[in-house]
């Protein structure tokens, strides 16, 4: 998750070549950016880290020692960018390379103490224009031989860097000194400093202090596969530290991609997208992924911890009790007998008192959870004795093809209705395009995530219900900026169309995919915009009367007893009249993964329903994706062709 870098001078890497790579080992280093490393072009490949590259390594021709070279381990894919023109001994020696993976680019700069600073500043300035034309993320690390701990108004070199370093949106990330009391070395930077760390180094190679940075990686992002191989393995702890860091780094956040979209200069999709990377970013930032294990978790776990210290002393004199007695009873003393009711006696209160604590344990336990009756099931569960069951090999990727092609088979085997779905709708109730979005404002954002339980479940991007009722405050007024935006232009972010599935046995052969079935995590900013969308529909819907009364399920005020009592009405009625009474019971098999998308927008058009809303109703349940975890380990993406999404919000009201 961090790539971390290494700048120092080293005046001479022939003889420093050790004590380099003592202290690449050490930090774990994945780049290093040399100055002085006093090498001639035939040197180059003679002095290198183990299992690094000299990537671009520029040497003096006409002058001796000196010169600037990048560094990078044999895994990390790069090119070399051309900054020749650029390039002037003492005054201005610079390299550079693109580092493909994270789309970035690396600068390493070195200027002479005796060379022409205005030469500098002018060679600077046009060669990071050149590099930052295509708005290019850039990290430039280098020894300056300027100070840079020293801002007052005396140090004019400084203040004029500093205002090129500003008019390229660039800063430094070190103000400790780097030579004695000198900071001349430094890391400069143009993007996110929430995503980066720059600390000194311990040790001087030479008379420098190298410094150590570590960036925080974003190409997961970019990549479905990538973030799946992370997944593999690895999770990320919901640490009150963790989340004291990510409040804070939120607390300081501006979220300028919603100025750029109120300027036109960044479209709807950039505007979501750059959102969410940020958020998201910045919580992989605060919460490092950690390796798991594989090992199944055994059902006699404590759940419940009721065993207290007092206790504990009371089985003691218990024990002392009994030692007495045991040793009466040896010599045969006539106190035998009463040391031996004494022992039971206390035996006895010993059990009672387990019994109760036990007892009020397991009560608080089942009171305080937010599911009383879910806690009592675990309760049970907990109690038995562990199974000892076979020993099950589950491929994720063979549940995934189960579980998308178990639906087009289904689909495949309905037979043609001879009705086409309008058939059965009747007249129109109510007139075209009568409902439409309303305005979103903080407030529903907040009252929509209030209304999530505090699961800990994590989805595709390891954020949970926790984490964003633990932050929507700090996020609710630009989502509140976004959602109107994506509602007023139909576009449902790609990025919020990946479930997670995870199989759960039913019964029969664990060995056999056929006797599980998926449950779903959607993702959770996906299930804030759902949340809103369907208090609009619903309410819409229950206005106008547009539900039938026989529907029951997911609606407020309604249940499965409501449903109960309404048969048990009828058939008292029925019974009373003397008339015969039956009821048919009917399971709809993969009622969700079968409803037609087009279908179900005709119908939601036929109801009123507007045409910018269907828009985003499209985009909602177009080109969804869903992958299987199973014990740590991940599947491929693969496209769900038909159906609502399970376990969403939405997908109950469709």
């Amino acid at each position: 998750n961090f790539f971390r870098l290494m700048q120092v001078n080293v005046c001479c890497l022939r003889n420093k070549i050790l004590q380099l790579e003592s202290i690449r080992k050490e930090k774990n280093i994945n780049l290093i950016c040399i100055s002085e490393h006093w090498l001639k072009q035939n040197q180059v490949d003679l002095f290198v880290p183990e299992n690094f590259t000299p990537a671009s390594v520029v040497c003096r021709k006409t002058r001796k020692n000196c010169g600037v070279g990048i560094y990078v381990k044999n895994t990390i894919q790069f090119s070399v960018v051309d900054v020749s023109k650029f390039n002037f001994e003492l005054d201005f020696e610079i390299c550079c390379i693109k580092l493909i993976q994270e789309n970035i680019l690396i600068v390493s700069i070195y200027r002479s103490p005796n060379g022409d600073i205005n030469k500098f500043f002018n060679c600077f300035e046009h060669a990071v224009k050149r590099l930052l034309i295509n708005n290019q993320r850039v990290l430039i690390a280098g020894d300056f031989n300027i100070e840079m701990g020293n801002s007052d108004n005396g140090n004019l070199d400084f203040s004029k860097f500093s205002n090129i370093l500003r008019s390229f949106n660039l800063f430094i990330t070190n103000n400790q000194p780097t030579r004695f009391n000198s900071c001349i070395d430094n890391i400069i930077v143009n993007f996110n400093k929430k995503l980066f760390t720059t600390t000194l180094g311990e040790h001087c190679l030479a008379d420098h202090v190298p410094l150590f940075s570590k960036m925080f990686s974003t190409k997961h992002l970019q990549n479905n596969q990538n973030m799946l191989q992370a997944s593999n393995g690895f999770i990320r702890r919901h640490s009150d530290e963790s989340l004291d860091q990510f409040i804070y780094y939120l607390k300081k956040e501006n979220w300028d991609m919603i100025d750029d979209f109120k300027q036109n200069k960044i479209d709807i999709k950039t505007l979501f997208n750059s959102f969410f990377k940020k958020f998201v970013d910045l919580w992989h930032y605060c919460s490092p992924l950690v390796k798991t294990s594989n090992k199944s978790r055994s059902n006699n776990t404590k759940l419940v911890k009721w065993y207290t210290p007092e206790l504990a002393k009371t089985r003691n004199e218990m024990l002392a009790l009994f030692t007495i007695y045991k040793s009466l009873n040896l010599r045969g003393s006539e106190q035998t007998q009463a040391a031996y009711n004494v022992y039971i006696q206390h035996k006895r209160r010993y059990r009672n008192e387990l019994t109760l604590a036990k007892k009020v344990a397991v009560e608080q336990y089942i009171s305080k959870a937010p599911n009383q009756c879910r806690a009592a099931w675990k309760v049970i569960s907990n109690e038995h004795s562990p199974t000892h069951s076979q020993d099950v090999n589950l491929d994720p990727e063979e549940f995934n093809q189960y579980f998308i092609n178990s639906i087009k088979e289904l689909s495949e085997g309905i037979p043609p209705s001879h009705h086409s779905p309008d058939y059965f709708l009747g007249e129109r109730m109510i007139d075209q395009n009568s409902f439409v979005w309303q305005t979103v404002t903080a407030k529903d954002v907040i009252k929509a995530v209030s209304k999530f339980s505090n699961s800990k479940a994590m989805d595709y991007y390891w954020l949970s219900n926790f984490i964003i009722k633990s932050t929507i405050e700090f996020i609710s007024e630009p989502l509140a900026i976004i959602f109107n935006n994506c509602m007023n232009e139909g576009f449902f972010s790609p990025l919020l169309k990946v479930s997670k599935v995870t199989p759960v046995f039913k019964k029969g052969d664990k060995n056999c995919v056929h006797n599980y079935r998926p449950i779903s995590i959607v993702p959770i900013f996906s299930k804030i915009f759902e949340s809103i969308m369907y208090n609009q529909l619903n309410g819409y819907f229950e206005f106008h009367n547009l539900i039938s009364n026989s529907q029951y399920g997911f609606r407020q005020g309604r249940s499965t007893t409501s449903a109960v009592l309404n048969i048990i009405d009828h058939t008292l009625e029925a019974f009373e009249k003397k008339d015969s009474s039956s009821l048919v019971l009917c399971d709809l098999s993969k009622a969700f993964d079968s409803v037609l998308v087009d279908v179900l927008l005709d119908k939601l058009a036929f109801y009123g329903v507007g045409d910018c809303a269907l828009r985003l109703i499209k985009s909602y349940l177009s080109n969804r994706l869903q992958y299987v975890c199973v014990r740590n380990k991940c599947s491929q993406m693969k496209t769900v062709e038909t159906g609502v999404p399970q376990d969403s919000i939405l997908g109950p009201f469709f």
